[in-house]
């Protein structure tokens, strides 16, 4: 425990840093999902369009690869 701080002060610092890495791990789950939900919408465009599946690829470093 750091010096001149009581135990309580401790304890609130220890619950907001808990706190804070959550909102961090939300954030980047949240991130996560936006990714997976673009490439699942551009595999919905292509089934719309007609395009064959199999010659779709997620996107790899930002560009989308094509076989």
């Amino acid at each position: 425990m750091a010096e001149g701080l009581t135990g309580s002060a401790v304890n609130e610092l220890e619950v907001s840093e808990r706190e804070y890495e959550s909102r961090i791990r939300a954030i980047k789950n949240l991130e996560k999902m936006k990714k997976i939900e673009s490439t699942w919408c551009r595999v919905g465009v292509c089934l719309l369009r007609g395009s064959i599946l199999t010659t779709f690829k997620p996107k790899k470093n930002g560009k989308t690869v094509r076989i």
